[in-house]
């Protein structure tokens, strides 16, 4: 990237790497696929991000955590997402890489977090959530893949 988004070899080190949808499924389209994840945990499902961020929504203070949107919604569990957030979520504004349709970069470092989830949303895609840069309160739900995308994951432990 031209800008001063970019992360260093110390973030790679400390965890903050992006993925591509391939690579964090390990090629599975299975929902709650393992995927990258460690032995008893696995990519969080669609459904999980959704029960995760309509719990730390503010009900009634904005727009609601409808789970087929494909919108920013979700009042006030962003922030509580994000380091120094009261979820304990604690995650970071990685960013994101963008190639395809767009010059091949890197963008969003300290201002957007998107993770990939493992339910498959059609051909080579995957939902996904988003702190957007713009309002940290939301939390967005989107469609990604077909650019091959890079962002990191989060693991959830298995029941």
């Amino acid at each position: 990237s031209t800008w001063d988004e970019r992360g260093t070899d110390a973030d790679c080190d400390a965890g903050r790497t992006l993925y591509t949808l391939d690579a964090a499924t390990s090629g599975s389209t299975d929902e709650g696929t393992q995927g990258l994840c460690p032995n008893g945990w696995h990519l969080p499902k669609d459904s999980e991000f959704h029960t995760l961020e309509s719990f730390l929504s503010d009900s009634g203070t904005g727009p609601s955590c409808d789970p087929n949107r494909l919108n920013d919604s979700c009042s006030g569990a962003g922030t509580k997402m994000l380091p120094g957030g009261e979820s304990g979520f604690n995650s970071a504004f990685i960013g994101m890489r963008m190639i395809g349709n767009y010059p091949n970069e890197f963008i969003g470092w300290n201002s957007i977090m998107t993770l990939w989830s493992s339910s498959n949303a059609g051909h080579s895609t995957a939902y996904g959530r988003t702190i957007p840069d713009y309002n940290h309160l939301l939390v967005g739900r989107g469609i990604w893949g077909n650019f091959g995308e890079s962002f990191p994951v989060r693991c959830v432990k298995n029941y």
